[in-house]
């Protein structure tokens, strides 16, 4: 017998309830809050690891986060949001601390100018690395769960970039990652790209700032089969 259209509105409605509640995750702890501040030079430097800190979880689920101011304030009130700074990032991972610490290296170009020492980068394989159980090159996208990019930002050109959007003058995005060991000690590693900021003050409209969260997920993304009945809705938010 052919489905009617009723019915197959009916099955659709019931995955698309599935996936709603697959996808749902639920924030336990907040195990990482830090906002870095950006210095010269422009262009890409490594995230700072080493102010970042250490984080570990208790579930072994995590979501990361990365917020930025997208607008300069002089055209807020005007309702114009404008992209602060070109911000953009790259190769974004999970690294366990103590393999961090033992494969990193001060950055030879000097970023930040107040060293020594000075933002490490990290000289290990990034790749089918045990101890690193999140590397996200961006192209391609290799992360499990995709990136929410709801919220001012997109992926381009094998790049994270800040495209702004946001109504409160600041753009997130997040990923939801999965298979870290509870207990153990993780570091975020990275690079950040901004241009045309001044030297950070409290981290004002005119300064490039990026507070980084990690928290603590009781469940993961959705699963593969669910994942498919909804990655029309995701592929969309990805750009060429």
């Amino acid at each position: 017998m052919r489905p009617t259209l009723s019915r197959v509105l009916s099955i659709f409605a019931i995955t698309t309830a599935i996936a709603g509640g697959a996808s749902d995750v639920f924030a336990q702890t907040l195990q990482l809050n830090k906002t870095l501040e950006r210095k010269f030079p422009e262009d890409y430097c490594p995230l700072d690891t080493n102010f970042l800190g250490t984080f570990v979880t208790d579930t072994g689920i995590i979501r990361l986060t990365f917020k930025t101011r997208d607008d300069d304030g002089t055209n807020l009130k005007g309702g114009i949001v404008t992209v602060a700074f070109n911000q953009k990032l790259d190769d974004i991972s999970i690294i366990e601390a103590a393999e961090f610490a033992a494969n990193s290296v001060e950055n030879s170009a000097g970023c930040y100018f107040d060293g020594p020492p000075f933002a490490p980068v990290y000289t290990g394989s990034l790749v089918n690395n045990p101890k690193v159980p999140f590397y996200e090159p961006f192209s391609p996208v290799t992360s499990a769960c995709p990136w929410d990019l709801s919220d001012g930002a997109a992926i381009q050109n094998g790049e994270l970039i800040f495209t702004g959007g946001s109504v409160d003058g600041f753009s997130t995005t997040s990923v939801v990652i999965s298979g870290l060991t509870p207990g153990t000690s993780y570091v975020i590693h990275g690079n950040w790209s901004a241009n045309g900021f001044l030297l950070p003050d409290q981290c004002g409209p005119e300064q490039a700032c990026l507070e980084v969260t990690v928290e603590d997920l009781e469940e993961g993304c959705t699963t593969l089969p669910v994942r498919e009945t909804t990655w029309g809705a995701v592929k969309a938010l990805y750009q060429n």
